[in-house]
């Protein structure tokens, strides 16, 4: 393919993102607070039970987890609250309301909308139990390389600065994005080995090799994205991780490359119980991260127990 028309190809794509993406473009809100259940999870500290753990500790936070609770909205309220820092353009925190410490999450946003493209998944994640932060870039339409560099000075201010600090173990932290954002996750975990997990969704980038990706990595794909087609993007990204680091790759049979926008129910799962896996090290979540969903049109797994 000649540069010409891999430009075009990328333009298109744009345009198709910057359509689809219309309708999903909700804006976030001030700082507010979701109703959930009145029993509120069990805030345990470190425990010396986490089987396979190397640090040798385990974060469990909530009720013993089913296939349903994970896919479901958790037990924690959440409170929402702006981003203003340095190095990355502000977005919007999602906070447990209970007193401790959480394992914090960075979720990138797509290209040409901000933060809300992520809203679902990081409200979701909150109500289990993780203090998430789903930034903005400063332009809508910087590409992945910019989205990573943005992504880690968001890391650094949410454990560092934000208003939630506090609430944040710093040595538990995972990092997630949609589309471009997807591509940015790839480009710091193949970088920031001392992540604990990562999510790219529906990830785009000009680069197909991650091969310093030490971080367990859970890709999460559309089997009908026609933006960052899974043969260009999300399965080379997969096969490029190299052996000994534990991934896996989901595809959402028949689905669209804006599915991360409103996620199905077993994405949902797949990514409570990644990141409680690896950014908690709760073992109760393990059996989901190992199950294939009848809702999927591919799976592949390697060095995930």
């Amino acid at each position: 393919m000649n540069l010409r028309s891999h430009g075009v190809r990328v333009l298109m794509g744009a345009l198709v993102l910057v359509v689809g993406m219309t309708a999903c473009n909700r804006p976030g809100g001030g700082s507010r607070t979701t109703t959930t259940p009145s029993t509120m999870p069990d805030d345990h500290g470190p425990d010396d039970h986490g089987p396979g753990d190397p640090g040798g500790g385990s974060y469990q936070k909530g009720p013993d987890p089913t296939s349903s609770s994970a896919a479901a909205a958790g037990t924690f309220a959440v409170t929402t609250s702006r981003a203003s820092g340095s190095g990355f353009g502000g977005g919007l925190i999602y906070t447990p309301s209970a007193e401790g410490t959480y394992g914090g999450i960075v979720l990138a946003p797509p290209f040409t909308v901000q933060n809300s493209a992520n809203a679902d998944m990081a409200r979701h994640l909150a109500t289990h139990g993780f203090v998430v932060f789903a930034f903005d870039t400063f332009s809508a339409s910087d590409f992945p390389s910019s989205r990573a560099t943005q992504g880690k000075a968001a890391l650094q201010y949410l454990t560092q600065t934000s208003a939630s600090r506090s609430k944040v173990d710093a040595s538990r932290l995972g990092f997630g994005g949609f589309s471009m954002g997807g591509g940015a996750t790839m480009e710091v975990a193949n970088s920031t080995p001392s992540l604990k997990a990562a999510m790219p969704m529906v990830p785009w980038h000009t680069t197909k090799s991650f091969p310093n990706d030490r971080v367990p990595t859970l890709i999460i794909a559309a089997e009908s994205d026609t933006v960052a087609g899974v043969s260009s993007h999300a399965q080379p990204f997969y096969r490029s991780i190299p052996a000994g680091t534990p991934k896996t790759y989901v595809e959402v049979r028949g689905a669209s490359h804006f599915m991360p926008a409103t996620p199905p129910a077993a994405v949902k799962r797949y990514a409570v119980a990644w990141m409680k896996r690896y950014v908690d090290n709760d073992m109760r979540y393990a059996p989901f991260t190992t199950q294939r969903d009848g809702s999927l049109s591919d799976f592949q797994q390697a060095g995930v127990s």
